[in-house]
């Protein structure tokens, strides 16, 4: 953690804003001098041993009406009258925060939801502040970081409450507990689908201390601003059971679908009055210390990977990897799916760095690494390439222990059966993995739209597939493949600035190509018309900024691109445009189901998110297709994830529980099983 520089920005903040100043970085002195610090050695050790830190505890905060019945035992002490040493103690700095890192750290909470407590939301929230993605190397521990400075900015947001003190007058010391428990975890809810992955982190050996150190810190605050000055067992059985509650009670908010975590809160209640009961104190911290206590090691993670045995979802993209678990809305890890490596193997290893990077990060040092794709058009090309990308996503992206997960694979129409199998045998034989299933890409599209019937047109980064699906099953007969997608348009694109006198060359340079691509391009509904509108004015004409700040002019570039979609002819492929295959693939499908075909084209994939496509597709496919037939192309606004999405669906369907192939069916059939439940 960074927190000497964030203390100087929220002070230099204050100063330059006045009293009604937002800090950018809230970070309340009050957490660093705590009973415990958030700070772990290089080694994640505990700083000789925590529980013999036995620093006066903090004054309570005074509140009237602090009597209870004599049930509630020795939870609430006397208060002290050392305010004035103790709040000089929790002056004192114990983890510095630098600067630059803080404010990725607190920009890239706005990303979670989107992007998952990742290494992608942490570019993403160094993009927003202007800083190069290259800072989120210097966190050793990347996602753990992130989970981290979100903890502690809600202890410091917890803290801020507890002083303030207004909304715990005239409270007894369970309500207090009850409320700021509460308080605590509301804080966390607007991640709650993401939270699981935030358990997985903190129960990873590297993180668990820190995970655990947490915790005893926010379990110390709480119990301090009811009075207790304990220093004798009671102290540690007071805060395992505190301790405990918020851990099962974080537990149990993530399966709670009442309104506004209602059934959470009642939960909460009757555990706190329940741990206020001497008689069951001592059984409810027998029952908790697995809980807390075990934090640090196996039997935490145990404890999670019970409660957390959701199937894994892996959308294996040419383009992109998407990764994450059954039942969340989108993906938690997406990264480019390439691996780099040192070109001089020699040389990078021997300055420490690493002999193979996936994702942003082989992104990022494309200049010194040799960069492969291990699937081209939807195919595996490179078996050991997309194992460890596999691994890669199992282990440092989702944080999980693969014996406990089952996996749903996708893959492209008319993949190989070889292909199938040795996927199937690398997840059995690889991962050691329960159970698993394979899944064409397009059905999942399909599902994700909430039809069963018609015909997808799937369109990423290296092919396009055209797949009717009638009642949930692919038609192979009249499966097309075209291999033209995003990767083509941006070459176009990149072929066509080059005549205008933009040239880009170099790796860093085509990024750019595929960023005014992603930016600007659009499917003009009349190509003829918008070329010869082009050619008289520059009413079309866009601007585009280039990194060194040089300004860009692109005129019929933009919608020029995406044009090889419809008319393949300009980039040297003979082969019909999107709008035919569509009309073919219709053709070949029972004479009494094109109808449904012709009025259920779903698009999916990120190169279909173009502007003007479904458009124009709708208008090309209608001239094709019979008078008296009318043709409905749906573009679902989250097409880019669908495949993704449609496992995720798929996959948490308590239906769905017998299709998995399971461990002992791949040991008594061998791989060849894949064709017999997979299709």
């Amino acid at each position: 953690m960074y927190r000497t520089a964030a203390l100087a920005r929220l002070q230099l903040s204050r100063a330059t804003a006045g009293n009604n100043g937002n800090s950018l970085i809230r970070l309340h002195t009050a957490i660093i001098g705590s009973r415990y610090c958030t700070a772990v050695n290089d080694n994640h050790s505990f700083p000789q041993s925590i529980f013999n830190q036995h620093q006066t505890p903090r004054a309570n905060l005074e509140f009237p009406n602090q009597s209870e019945s004599t049930s509630s035992s020795n939870w609430s002490t006397s208060s002290t009258a050392e305010d004035g040493r103790r709040r000089q103690e929790r002056q004192t700095p114990r983890i510095e925060y630098q600067e630059q890192q803080a404010r990725v750290l607190e920009a890239s909470l706005h990303h979670v939801l989107r992007l998952g407590w990742s290494e992608e939301a942490m570019i993403a929230g160094a993009r927003d502040v202007g800083v190069s993605p290259s800072i989120v190397g210097s966190f050793p521990r990347k996602e753990a970081a992130l989970v981290e400075f979100f903890m502690d900015e809600c202890l410091q947001k917890l803290v801020d409450r507890i002083d303030s003190g207004a909304e715990l007058q005239n409270l007894v010391p369970s309500e207090r507990i009850s409320k700021l428990l509460k308080i605590r975890l509301e804080m966390q809810s607007p991640y709650i689908s993401k939270w699981p992955q935030v358990l997985s982190i903190q129960a990873y050996p590297s993180n668990a201390p820190t995970s655990f150190k947490q915790r005893a810190m926010l379990v110390d605050e709480i119990l301090h601003s009811i009075g207790d000055e304990g220093s004798d067992i009671d102290w540690y059985v007071k805060r395992t059971v505190l301790g405990g509650i918020y851990s099962t009670t974080e537990i149990y908010m993530l399966t709670d679908s009442s309104p506004d975590f209602r059934d959470t809160w009642a939960f909460l209640d009757d555990r706190v009055k329940d741990a206020f009961d001497l008689k069951k104190t001592i059984q409810e911290a027998m029952y908790m210390a697995e809980a807390v206590g075990a934090g640090m090691g196996n039997s935490f993670q145990g404890f999670v990977k019970r409660v957390f045995q959701r199937p894994i979802v892996c959308d294996n993209g040419s383009g992109l990897m998407k990764a994450g678990f059954a039942g969340e809305d989108v993906p938690c890890v997406v990264f480019p799916n390439i691996i780099g490596r040192p070109r001089n193997k020699h040389a990078m290893v021997s300055m420490g760095q690493k002999d193979m990077y996936f994702g942003d990060e082989a992104e990022a040092r494309r200049g010194v690494l040799s960069i492969s794709h291990p699937i081209h058009h939807g195919i595996v090309r490179c078996w050991e390439g997309i194992e460890s990308v596999w691994e890669h996503t199992f282990e440092q992206k989702l944080r999980v222990s693969m014996e406990d997960h089952p996996v749903l694979l996708t893959e492209a129409p008319l993949n190989p059966k070889i292909n199938r199998e040795k996927m199937v045998e690398i997840m059995f034989e690889g991962f050691n993995i329960p159970a698993t299933y394979v899944a064409i890409q397009a059905v999942l599209s399909l599902y994700a739209s909430g039809r069963t019937t018609g015909i997808v047109v799937d369109s990423g980064e290296g092919v396009t597939h055209v797949v009717p699906i009638y009642e949930g099953y692919a038609l192979p007969h009249a499966i097309h493949r075209l291999d033209l997608a995003g990767k083509d348009i941006t070459d176009h694109l990149t072929k066509i600035l080059a005549e205008d006198g933009y040239i880009f060359t170099s790796t860093a340079e085509k990024e750019i190509a595929r960023d005014i691509k992603e930016r600007i391009s659009y499917v003009a509904m009349n190509f003829e018309e918008e070329l010869e509108t082009s050619r008289k004015s520059s009413a079309l004409d866009k601007q585009y900024e280039l990194p060194d700040g040089q300004v860009v002019t692109i005129g019929a570039a933009q919608f020029k691109c995406p044009e090889v979609l419809f008319d393949p002819s300009r980039v040297g492929m003979e082969s019909g445009g999107v709008h035919e295959i569509v009309a073919r693939a219709i053709r070949r499908c029972d004479v009494d189901i094109r109808r449904e075909m012709f009025g259920n084209v779903v698009l999916s994939g990120g190169t279909t998110v173009i502007p003007g496509l479904a458009e124009r597709l709708a208008k090309e496919v209608s001239s094709l297709a019979p008078p008296a037939v009318r043709v409905r192309v749906v573009a679902p606004p989250e097409r880019r994830h669908s495949v993704w999405i449609g496992g995720s669906i798929l996959a948490s369907l308590s239906t769905f529980q017998q299709m998995w192939i399971s461990k002992e069916e791949y040991m008594e059939s061998g791989s060849s099983i894949v064709h017999m439940k997979c299709f």
